[in-house]
């Protein structure tokens, strides 16, 4: 039997659980609001590693959820979203920084 994907958000409850839910930022004072982040460029990059950190997390649970019920299946991951206001249409957005702090790339 081939391997098949799982939802992320499938049976789940709580943050992070909805399987289109996009990462943002957690901190009241984010240095990933507006240009904020070309002041404080240490501080983004660390903000940045921490979205990404999440995800990991994330995975790695979805991970040993699916092996403790001893299936197969596995996990396939199409796309990611990274919210920074405003509106999404943060510069942040078209720099490199922004793609190579996805887990795999």
């Amino acid at each position: 039997m081939g391997r098949r994907p799982v939802e992320a958000g499938r049976g789940a409850s709580g943050p992070g659980s909805d399987p289109h839910e996009g990462q943002s930022p957690k901190r009241p004072d984010t240095a990933l609001k507006g240009l904020r982040y070309e002041k404080e460029p240490e501080r983004a990059w660390e903000e940045l590693l921490d979205l990404s950190n999440a995800v990991e997390q994330r995975v790695s649970e979805l991970e040993r959820a699916i092996a403790a019920a001893g299936s197969s299946a596995g996990i396939a991951i199409t796309e990611g979203h990274l919210s920074l206001s405003p509106h999404n249409t943060n510069p942040i957005l078209y720099e490199w920084l922004s793609a190579v702090t996805m887990p795999g790339h």
